[in-house]
């Protein structure tokens, strides 16, 4: 809860603790303090006279806030000149006895020679101490079948070398396309690229993140343009499933996290109210012993300021490379698989950037299967809520993550077969996704399929649309230590799965796919569209429904479905959470429409959405007991395409 109290400098003691505090105080007050010989009072003062300029009147306040960051920050109201925003106060050093937190000077730019300075002691402390899921130097993996040879110095020749495996480190490169065609090897092109490559030719963005491997003294980068052959598609197949081991085995990844385009380049020049101006006061005494003290605008670290990462491709990059280098708008951010730092010393309480380490290979190999059930599932929430330039992509886009989850699921002895984004040893469960819709738009189907209709991949991001597991998440949270049920008979199973299949595109099982479908057997409900809801005649009992469509029904079009049309509700999966008091059940059935008849007279079904019962369960009703038994086709054969 809030705590605003009268300021008192014995009570600025209170800011020291990391909860929410707020205290106010005139600069009248301020003033007076600091003339007192207040420690605090003076750093605060001279943080605030630019704004104030000598008018210590008593209707001049200044808020001391660490309601929203862990570190002080200040805003004034009052006098002739406003201050919007906070500033943030902080000392290079650990002072010990004043709520003021250590942080560090921002860099001029991110390409200057204190920025490598820092990016030289990230790279070290983590290659030198990080040996439990950061591989080190001495793990020298084997070079990709094609890289940029780049030389040690300005002016190297540059060439598209093939490998034969050989040993030796390299970087690669994390960038977008952003709507432009950037230098690319294509069949027309190798040969010339295999000689060299001119470095006028090469793209702002791509020049940059070459000065930068040379000066972390590798002499190889990957960039996906370039190294793989665009207009050949068996190349591309082949390269994109080998992804996963190409961005793993790369020393470290080079993220142009600012860049919106290749010509953008890597590198930004960091405006100066962010960088930290140092404090300077009358009253505020200084010698060789005293710490320094600076304010700056904080550096918010919104993802919009990150255009890179609002990219598909870009999380698996990010997940599976051991070391990533974001090159931002404001600053250098520094991930790896045992931490993540940035210049201004902020960015481990940002939120918005997935942890790494949760997607490790080892991790989830030593963690319960539930576990890597659920972090596939946030993988896939992540990828759904970001961009491709190609629809065709989303598969290719996360073959290198589903290998990490098909590598742990080995570990335990489990199934692994994978098919269209959804896992055989858990796939009742993994139909359970949603659309998350604010308003009334649903998601849209993909221009030229891609997916089968029970995949999250057959729906796309539609502005705020996007895929959810929150069925999935309400069956984990009835779960103990991740593997035991709270209640034995917590969870049913309605549905059994009877086949799986799928037609590849190339030679990579997690990659693209021409075809699939799926057999189900389970009880199914007929339902009729009424209006945002399902009319469902074999319901009994008034129990709450919930019906996400995975796409707007309205649009003209293949996927049109009129008021009134006839549905089908197949029961996947029940669950009585003894969380919830009074007890609750819930049940899931996947709403299908009828796309054809198979020659044996068998129905072709398409998904359509998800529906959801809720019901304040009395034990005495089983969810079997809330319909009409002779309005239920108990052992139904369903094929979903």
């Amino acid at each position: 809860m809030e705590d605003r109290s009268p300021y008192r400098c014995e009570d600025i003691a209170e800011l020291k603790k990391n909860v929410p505090h707020e205290a106010e105080v005139s600069a009248q007050e301020l003033e007076r303090a600091a003339r007192r010989g207040c420690r605090l009072c003076s750093v605060l003062l001279a943080a605030v006279e630019p704004y104030v300029q000598g008018n210590y009147d008593a209707g001049t306040i200044v808020r001391l806030s660490m309601l929203f960051r862990p570190d002080l920050t200040i805003r004034w109201e009052g006098g002739d000149k406003e201050l919007t925003g906070p500033i943030e106060v902080f000392t290079a050093e650990d002072t010990g006895c004043i709520p003021i937190r250590k942080a560090r000077v921002v860099c001029d730019s991110t390409s200057s020679e204190a920025a490598f300075r820092r990016i030289i002691e990230w790279c070290r402390t983590c290659l030198d101490t990080h040996r439990i899921l950061c591989n080190s130097m001495s793990d020298v993996h084997t070079l990709p079948h094609r890289v940029l040879e780049i030389g040690s110095a300005a002016g190297d020749k540059i060439w598209l070398r093939e490998t034969k495996g050989e040993p030796a480190a390299y970087a690669c490169l994390s960038h977008t396309w952003g709507g432009f065609q950037p230098l690319k090897t294509t069949n027309e092109t190798l040969e010339e690229h295999k000689r060299n490559i001119p470095w006028e030719s090469i793209p702002k963005t791509f020049q940059d993140a070459v000065i930068t491997t040379r000066r972390l003294n590798l002499q190889y980068i990957w960039i996906d343009s370039l190294c793989i052959i665009q207009d050949d598609e068996n190349d591309w197949l082949i390269e994109s499933a080998l992804m996963a081991d190409i961005y793993r085995n790369a020393v470290i990844t080079l993220s142009a996290a600012a860049s919106k385009g290749p010509s953008d380049g890597l590198f930004r020049e960091t405006q100066p109210e962010h960088r930290g101006r140092e404090l300077v006061h009358p009253l505020l005494k200084s010698d060789d012993h005293s710490p320094r003290f600076f304010t700056r605008r904080p550096i918010d670290h919104y993802r919009k300021d990150h255009p890179l990462l609002d990219r598909g491709w870009v999380l698996q990059e990010r997940l599976l490379s051991p070391r990533v280098l974001h090159f931002g708008t404001y600053e250098l951010i520094w991930e790896c698989m045992q931490g993540k730092d940035c210049e201004c010393g902020h960015m481990p309480k940002v939120q918005w950037l997935s942890e790494k380490p949760n997607f490790h290979p080892g991790v989830l190999s030593s963690l319960p299967f539930l576990h890597t059930a659920n972090a596939w599932r946030k993988v896939v929430e992540d990828f759904c809520a970001l961009a491709l330039t190609f629809e065709r992509d989303a598969f290719p886009a996360l073959s290198g993550a589903a290998k990490i989850v098909k590598r742990s699921l080995e570990s335990k002895g489990m199934q692994t077969r994978y098919v269209a984004g959804m896992w055989e040893c858990w796939f009742i469960e993994d139909c359970l996704w949603d659309v998350a819709i604010l308003g009334e738009r649903g998601g849209v189907r993909p221009a030229v399929w891609r997916a089968p209709t029970w995949s999250w991949a057959s729906v796309l991001r539609n502005g705020t649309t996007s895929v959810t597991y929150k069925g999935a998440y309400h069956l984990a949270m009835a779960q103990r230590e991740g593997e035991e049920w709270l209640d034995d008979k917590a969870l049913t199973l309605h549905a059994r799965l009877e086949s799986l299949h799928c037609e590849l595109e190339g030679p990579d099982e997690m990659g693209p796919i021409l075809s699939a479908h799926v057999v189900l057997t389970g009880p199914l409900l007929q339902a009729k569209l009424d209006g945002n809801d399902l009319d469902v005649p074999a319901k009994k009992y008034g129990s709450l429904s919930e019906f996400g469509r995975d796409y707007d029904f309205a649009e003209e079009g293949p996927g049109h479905i009129a008021q009134g049309s006839t549905l089908w509700c197949l029961m996947l999966v029940s669950l009585r959470s003894p969380l919830d008091k009074p007890l609750r059940e819930c049940l899931w059935c996947l709403v299908l429409r009828q796309v054809g008849v198979e020659p044996d007279g068998q129905p072709v079904y398409e998904r359509v959405g998800l529906l959801r019962y809720r019901w304040g369960a009395d034990e005495r009703w089983p969810v079997e007991s809330w319909f009409k038994p002779e309005l239920v086709l108990k052992d139904a054969v369903v094929k979903i395409v």
